[in-house]
C-alpha cells in the first residue's frame, strides 16, 4: 500500500496474539497514517466439534 487515502472507510484490526478482530473506521488521514476510530470487537465463532 503507498498511503492512508488508500484505506477503505472501515477496516477490520486482526490482532494475531490474541486472535481477536476489530471493527474500525478511518477518523483521519495524512500521507502514510491514518487514525482509526474503534468500532467494538467482531465476536468470534463458537468452535464446532467435528461429528
Amino acid at each position: 500500500m503507498d498511503g492512508a487515502a488508500e484505506l477503505p472507510e472501515q477496516v477490520i484490526l486482526a490482532i494475531s496474539q490474541d486472535a481477536r478482530k476489530y471493527r474500525a473506521r478511518v477518523a483521519w488521514r495524512k500521507e502514510h497514517e491514518a487514525g482509526l476510530c474503534f468500532l467494538g470487537e467482531i465476536a468470534a465463532l463458537p468452535e464446532t466439534k467435528p461429528g
